[in-house]
């Protein structure tokens, strides 16, 4: 573990990449840790955090709500659709279309370099009526626009707060407290704006290697986890790489070609799964967007020295 050691110190040492990086041995309980604790917005951290709570909603509600759930009898009430064309696409979107960024829309939607604060108020009657190109399940476009409608969904099926919800269920039980999600509108952002530090992250990462499990108490479906790791649909990015190498889409998590599972943040927040190695690598970077390439270069270098080291 020395080289892995020595490389992760280096990384965070030269000052151009992560800001911190965990990496966890999850079989010896062991942690090499280059961390600080600054609590902040981990982008799109936000998409396995709500994909997980919905795995949790599934068996809360007994199966009512589950991956084969309409939204539209959910959500049509607080709907205000001008765009009548979009209205038979609405009424076949599932939760699961959602969850796997299926939703039918073309565009990239909801960055947050593309709306103003003053906008998120009229986000929800923005992506309802946006037009919708594709059937629900026929076309992959990563986007924030499903994740917002799921946290609109589940939310309106819940008829409290969802975040109370997060919360109760999830955070808590993690050992994570006095955290926040910012909203745009009434709801949370649900694909970004949750706050978390790297170990939180670590948590989340440790609840998704151990099946659901933390600290013996099983907190999401061993079932759903599963799903969640599964390749449903495969991503053209360009950038390829030997391990962090977004080939294909899960629930709210990447999986590349080679098997490694990671959900990633813009910016270069990162929870990396190497299920056999049984290990979690986590990076965060609160500051420059513009390190994102760096730090995913340099783990990718860090996952192919444990494979190494570990042969």
């Amino acid at each position: 573990m020395a080289d892995i050691e020595k490389l992760a110190k280096d990384i965070v040492n030269k000052g151009d990449s992560a800001e911190s990086i965990i990496i966890f041995d999850n079989k010896n309980n062991k942690t090499i840790e280059f961390a600080n604790d600054k609590v902040f917005d981990v982008r799109s951290i936000s998409k396995t955090v709500l994909s997980l709570t919905c795995g949790i909603l599934i068996n809360e509600s007994r199966g009512e709500f589950n991956l084969d759930t309409y939204i539209y009898p959910i959500i049509k009430n607080k709907m205000n659709l001008e765009n009548e064309k979009n209205l038979a696409y609405l009424k076949e979107i599932k939760v699961k279309h959602l969850l796997t960024h299926t939703t039918g829309y073309r565009d990239l939607l909801l960055y947050s370099k593309d709306i103003r604060e003053s906008d998120y108020g009229d986000l929800f009657d923005y992506v309802i009526n946006y037009p919708l190109y594709h059937r629900p399940g026929t076309h992959f476009l990563y986007s924030n626009a499903g994740y917002y409608l799921l946290a609109v969904t589940m939310e309106e099926y819940l008829k409290y707060d969802l975040f109370d919800f997060v919360e109760e269920k999830l955070l808590k039980p993690l050992g994570i407290e006095n955290r926040s999600w910012g909203k745009y509108g009434n709801y949370i952002a649900g694909a970004t704006k949750i706050n978390l530090n790297a170990y939180d992250m670590l948590r989340i990462g440790k609840l998704i290697i151990n099946n659901g499990y933390y600290d013996d108490l099983q907190i999401v479906d061993s079932n759903y986890i599963d799903l969640m790791q599964k390749p449903h649909n495969k991503s053209m990015y360009e950038v390829k790489r030997k391990y962090i190498s977004e080939d294909y889409y899960g629930y709210g998590i990447w999986i590349s070609e080679r098997g490694v599972v990671f959900a990633s943040g813009t910016g270069g927040q990162l929870i990396v799964i190497l299920k056999d190695k049984n290990m979690i690598i986590v990076t965060t970077n609160s500051g420059s967007d513009s390190k994102s390439y760096k730090i995913k270069s340099d783990i990718d270098k860090l996952v192919d020295i444990i494979y190494e080291d570990r042969r």
